[in-house]
């Protein structure tokens, strides 16, 4: 099996170096994949819209209010991810 387009042929010896797979192997799990992630984007406004209720109903009604709306500052939210002078 051989694709008469030659960036496609590029693209997939480079998978099957990188990888060690059989061509087959390689085109299956790239379909696969991408299956995968256009399955993911159908659910997501979904998602986003369950995300959004459960922050407005569960967690922002905890949060004084005098704090809603108020911006982090930098050396608090690098502390709050566990950055420090040197990064992670």
């Amino acid at each position: 099996m051989q694709s008469e387009d030659p960036e496609i042929e590029k693209l997939l010896n480079e998978i099957i170096e990188l990888t060690g797979e059989s061509r087959i192997e390689a085109i299956h799990k790239a379909l696969d994949e991408r299956r995968q992630r256009l399955a993911l984007q159908t659910v997501a406004p979904r998602s986003e819209a369950r995300l959004l209720a459960f922050l407005e109903d569960e967690i922002w009604p905890q949060v004084s209010p005098e704090l809603l709306g108020k911006l982090i500052p930098k050396e608090e939210e690098d502390a709050i991810l566990g950055f420090g002078d040197l990064g992670l």
